[in-house]
């Protein structure tokens, strides 16, 4: 089965891999924006470091750096999203209160906010991964059978 998974906030990058020990070096860039309709999960790139959520098989993961991880109601997740752009950003990763993992970055996405003219319902939180992350692992914890990426179990062949 072949894992597909989308860069986020980057509509050109994606991780199409054989299984799921992906790391860096199987990001693709694309000529244009990605259309698939198979998506496995989602993942960035922060200090050269490969952070993804991800289904597989009727199971959530998340890969920490190449570290994979079994994303069940056990995992928690704390985190302080940054509301300027050169202040840090970071989130600690538990499994049954023991950490696992945590990181400090400066994120690399900036939101169109005022008086930006594009400016409309971005922010600090809807650009920064964390944020997102943090709601994947919830939703996980208020339902431990949910897939997160349900397309997940359809199969793609190279």
């Amino acid at each position: 089965m072949i894992i597909v998974l989308n860069r986020f906030w980057n509509l050109k990058k994606q991780i199409i891999c054989e299984n799921i020990n992906f790391d860096i070096n199987d990001e693709i860039n694309l000529e244009k924006d990605r259309i698939s309709v198979l998506n496995n999960g989602e993942y960035d790139i922060l200090n050269h470091q490969l952070i993804a959520v991800f289904s597989n098989i009727d199971k959530n993961f998340l890969s920490l750096n190449g570290k994979l991880i079994r994303l069940t109601s056990e995992i928690n997740i704390e985190y302080h999203v940054a509301q300027f752009e050169d202040k840090e950003s970071w989130f600690k990763i538990y499994d049954g209160g023991i950490l696992i993992f945590e990181m400090a970055y400066i994120n690399p996405h900036k939101p169109f906010i005022l008086p930006d003219p594009f400016a409309y319902d971005e922010d600090f939180n809807t650009t920064n991964f964390a944020y997102h992350l943090a709601n994947y692992i919830k939703k996980v914890k208020e339902n431990d059978g949910i897939i997160l990426f349900p397309k997940s179990n359809e199969s793609l062949t190279m």
